[in-house]
């Protein structure tokens, strides 16, 4: 019998093949995964949560009501509160969807076997027109480059979340792969494939943060391996393969390291726009400047914030705009994942984020340990692909999207979902 032919219903069929299709239709943009994701959950509210077993995750919904009521709190009492809660009140999709992808695995635990295939098929395809892209100057389907030839956005055609969207995705890749009962040395050559290919699709794309994250998931990932001198040599190996491919191309050179020198303040060069030369940048001007204007904003907001994505609107204001001769203080958000929920929602969520992010920490912590045991259960070595993942894309200090972006979220929530939805059902594998 068929693993599919064990799909109990239509609306169990429309919940498994709308989550395995996600991540390759987040290439045509956020507008059809949102539908996945809104009617999922509604289908799921009315015809699944009932059979579900809601009490194993108790502590995950009272936590996420918490952050979830805080924020409708902030964009009630915000000046623009229209505008905020279009943010805040439909935040509330992600964690039913993450309660719609426990009960996938719960109850069709093989949806890890399609979410590879489906996956790793889009991933090949990517790499593929990637490359096509960076040797022709246009894609598989005629897209062109950018037009200083600085980046390559792939099927993204002139949105530039090509390594963005590789980072996310190839942990779950890497997460999957291990389901399959290969050879060690074969499962780990697989996994070193995925990584390469992923470094260098995120290299060509020309997307710097996206690189910064890479390497420092490689390190993370480093301190966790078991065989350390064997994947030091696999990483130096890499790297040098990277850096040559960086320094033999002027246009990556001059994106990933020329630029990234200058707007650190390490370089008198002129970037070709206008640009305060006043010592050293946290990651450049423009970042440095939303930053402090998002403090001056938290300052006279500390307990409930602006309102969720609120900063743009009040980021003009004359008493929170940081002093600059530029216009870098003002964007539709502060470009940090942190700096933005303490400038929008205020210091009770800000604390409410930071708590969750050191819980995830202590499960790295934990997977440091020798035995890897945690209320008296062992945990699965798969999970490590996932954990480092949310931590980098959570990662505090580095420039990020906006926290209440469709895309973003997806992706963040992706990845949780699927590290606490096989934390608390990884005893099936083995039945």
């Amino acid at each position: 019998m068929s693993d599919l032919n064990k799909i109990n219903s239509s609306v169990d069929k429309y919940l498994f093949y709308g989550f395995v299709l996600l991540i390759p239709l987040l290439i045509l943009g956020p507008a059809i995964p949102d539908f996945i994701i809104i009617s999922s959950s509604i289908l799921f509210l009315f015809f699944k949560v009932k059979n579900f077993d809601s009490t194993k995750y108790k502590n995950y919904i009272i936590f996420f009501l918490i952050f979830y009521f805080l924020i409708i709190f902030s964009s009630l009492i915000s000046e623009n509160q229209i505008w905020s809660l279009r943010s805040s009140i439909f935040y509330l999709r992600f964690f039913l969807y993450f309660l719609v992808v426990c009960y996938l695995v719960e109850n069709y635990f093989f949806i890890f076997k399609y979410l590879l295939i489906v996956t790793s098929a889009t991933f090949i395809i990517l790499f593929v027109d990637t490359f096509f892209q960076f040797i022709f100057k246009f894609n598989l389907i005629g897209f062109p480059i950018s037009e200083n030839g600085h980046r390559i956005a792939s099927f993204f055609k002139d949105e530039y979340i090509l390594g963005t969207y590789t980072l996310r995705i190839f942990p779950i890749i890497l997460f999957c792969l291990s389901f399959f009962k290969l050879r060690s040395n074969y499962q780990s050559y697989a996994h070193i494939l995925v990584f390469f290919i992923s470094g260098l699709i995120i290299i060509l794309s020309g997307d710097r943060t996206p690189l910064l994250l890479f390497i420092i998931y490689a390190v993370l990932f480093f301190f966790l391996s078991e065989k350390k001198k064997n994947i030091l040599i696999i990483f130096i190996s890499i790297l040098i393969i990277f850096s040559l491919i960086i320094l033999k191309n002027s246009n990556l050179k001059k994106r990933v390291i020329d630029q990234t020198i200058i707007e650190l303040g390490l370089s008198d060069k002129n970037p070709g726009y206008f640009f305060e030369k006043k010592g050293l940048f946290f990651f450049s001007p423009q970042h440095e400047k939303l930053f402090n204007t998002s403090l001056n904003i938290f300052i006279d907001n500390k307990f409930f914030g602006v309102g969720p994505n609120n900063f743009r609107n009040s980021c003009e204001a004359k008493q929170y705009k940081a002093d600059s001769e530029n216009h870098y203080n003002c964007y539709n958000h502060p470009h940090n994942l942190f700096v933005q929920i303490l400038s929008e929602c205020g210091i009770f969520v800000f604390l409410i984020f930071v708590f969750f992010y050191l819980y995830l920490i202590k499960y790295y912590l934990i997977f440091l340990t020798t035995n890897h045991n945690i209320n008296h259960y062992l945990l699965d070595k798969k999970l490590i692909f996932l954990i480092i993942s949310i931590l980098v894309n959570y990662f505090p200090i580095a420039p990020s999207g906006n926290f209440f972006n469709n895309n973003l979220s997806i992706f963040n929530f992706l990845s949780v979902a699927l590290f606490f939805s096989y934390l608390k059902n990884q005893k099936r594998e083995k039945k």
